[in-house]
């Protein structure tokens, strides 16, 4: 957790036991600060250099990675993506099935990319789109996608609809097909109907042992029902819009969802698309039970806080950029003044 005080003060907090510890790490004044946690290691971009760095706030060790103003396409060959400085990434993950293992990123501003690149590369590679097929987005090279998740030593992604898809890494080709790295679908979305917008991010459970996906749903059209014509278990209203939010685990073997009646009484979850995490109420008995916490851009579009699954309802959202006054004000988030609540509402989702 950043504080304003200090550029180079942080608080590692520990979300399996709720332990947290004020340190200073004097790189942190010199780096863009993505906070995009990989493996409870912080992706930090050099403000000079554009050099990306992973840090363990715990041992201190940096490891180094190519520049990330330097990303190649696999197709044509070594052509340039045009990254802004400083970059918008939205998300990381390792994955363990190369040797060293491979530092993913979510890329995002007019497209996103997922780049890839391990220490010593001399640039990062455009992920290839592979299997998915989006007009006016795969054909400009970006991909589809929502969050990313690394679990078990493997990257996942989820789209919008929720789509389950990952990385296969290679041996990278570029000269013939399949292009690699390459996305590849583990579960494709055939039950939200056409006019149904959605929302899907992937958790690990407070335990670590399961991948869960949450997906909120609405229709500005009045229909929720399903692509078979069924209409949902419980619905609420959004803006005059009927939404529901759903829960499942993803079976990974089998290539399946497998529905859920909640997120359990015992956690809850910050849904973002930086990272999404899940709480154990035990640890951190403020937090609510069963609860899904909306981010702070969710929050201030669909107009509700949180989604309670035990009794269906919504909280009022929270308006964290008023005075007391009224007057609007700009904020970054800080734990030296927000509650954790609030705090991962707006780092959940923080550019």
């Amino acid at each position: 957790m950043s504080h304003c005080a200090s550029p180079s003060r942080c608080t590692p907090l520990n979300v399996a036991t709720g332990a947290r510890v004020d340190v200073d790490f004097p790189e942190l004044s010199t780096h863009h600060r993505h906070f995009c946690l990989a493996e409870d290691l912080l992706v930090l971009c050099d403000k000079a250099s554009n050099a990306i760095r992973l840090l363990n706030p715990l041992t201190r060790v940096l490891v180094e990675f190519p520049a990330i103003s330097d990303v190649r396409f696999l197709d044509p060959p070594s052509t340039k993506v045009d990254v802004p400085n400083p970059p918008v990434i939205k998300g990381a993950g390792i994955d363990d099935s190369t040797c060293p293992p491979t530092l993913v990123l979510c890329l995002r501003n007019k497209l996103s990319h997922v780049v890839c690149a391990k220490p010593g590369d001399g640039h990062w590679v455009s992920v290839h789109h592979g299997e998915q097929r989006v007009v006016l987005v795969t054909a400009l090279g970006g991909i589809l996608l929502q969050s990313l998740l690394s679990f078990r030593g493997r990257c996942y992604f989820t789209t919008p609809r929720g789509d389950i898809m990952t990385v296969d890494l290679g041996p990278m080709t570029s000269h013939r097909s399949p292009k690699k790295p390459r996305m590849v679908y583990l579960h494709r979305e055939m039950a939200l109907g056409d006019r149904v917008e959605a929302a899907s991010y992937l958790v690990r459970s407070h335990n670590d042992d399961r991948m869960l996906m949450v997906r909120y749903s609405f229709s500005r059209h009045g229909d929720l029902t399903d692509g078979d014509g069924n209409p949902p278990v419980k619905t609420f209203m959004s803006c005059g819009n009927p939404s529901r939010m759903e829960v499942s685990e993803m079976d990974i073997d089998g290539r399946r969802l497998i529905p859920l009646h909640g997120i359990g009484n015992s956690a809850a979850v910050f849904v973002g698309d930086t990272h999404s995490i899940m709480l154990s109420t035990g640890k951190f008995p403020k937090i609510a039970a069963n609860t899904v916490y909306m981010n702070y851009f969710w929050q201030r579009v669909r107009r509700f806080g949180t989604y309670q699954f035990e009794d269906g309802t919504t909280t009022l959202p929270r308006d964290l950029r008023r005075n007391k006054e009224g007057r609007e004000e700009g904020f970054s988030p800080c734990a030296c003044h927000l509650e954790l609540d609030d705090y991962l509402i707006c780092h959940s989702h923080s550019r």
